[in-house]
């Protein structure tokens, strides 16, 4: 059992045209809980790097069952390539995977055909067919990436110029997957955030202070 838990990842860079910038990668390992980790990926400068998922904050490649639960993750960036993508949490088809309760926030401006700004992203799926291996447990999530549109969705499947399965709001994401998610919310918390800096001690922390009436306090995500 691997466990990864209580990290603070930011201030990442990139100077390679072809690069994929990660915040946290589970790679291999049977058992892997993922939880209480903090990753913002945001304002880096000079960013030019070329690819339909250049950024992500939380990537599943591998493994055999992975939890991620309790994460929060924010990206918030450009680039000056043609073709540019993102993900808040990306996962492979491989491992068994459980999501909860993970706040996740992607602000990316998307650019080219087959870019988008992807809340939650799979590596490729068949149409019309919800992810066998995408645990029905996973639930309680705050999905959004920005104003549902062609390239800003909440879920889609693949890298490719062509992906499936592409939802670009929470209510047709809820709508076809199955018993998965069901209690999950769309909403912007960047507000609500003390800082997006990573050198702030408030780096992505919603105050305690804040009202009993917030989406984020009211729907259970505090």
């Amino acid at each position: 059992q691997l466990s990864l838990f209580r990290n603070r990842v930011y201030s990442l860079s990139c100077a390679d045209d072809t690069a994929q910038v990660n915040g946290i990668t589970v790679s291999a390992g049977t058992l892997v809980n993922v939880y209480n980790n903090l990753v913002g990926i945001s304002s880096i400068t000079g960013f030019r790097a070329s690819g339909l998922n250049t950024l992500i904050c939380l990537n599943i490649g591998g493994g055999t069952t992975v939890n991620a639960h309790f994460n929060t993750v924010y990206l918030e960036a450009t680039s000056s390539a043609a073709a540019f993508g993102s993900s808040g949490i990306y996962a492979s088809v491989t491992p068994n995977l459980s999501l909860r309760s993970n706040l996740v926030v992607n602000k990316c401006t998307a650019a080219g055909t087959g870019g988008y700004s992807a809340a939650y992203r799979r590596s490729s799926g068949t149409a019309g067919t919800v992810p066998s291996t995408y645990n029905a447990n996973s639930n309680n999530n705050l999905w959004y990436a920005g104003v549902p549109g062609t390239a800003n969705v909440i879920y889609t499947e693949g890298t490719g110029l062509t992906n499936t399965n592409t939802q670009q709001t929470l209510s047709a994401y809820k709508s076809w997957m199955t018993g998965r998610d069901q209690g999950s919310q769309s909403y912007d918390a960047t507000a609500d955030f003390i800082s997006t800096s990573g050198a702030n001690a408030g780096f992505l922390h919603i105050p305690t202070s804040i009202a009993a009436s917030s989406f984020v306090r009211s729907t259970g995500f505090l």
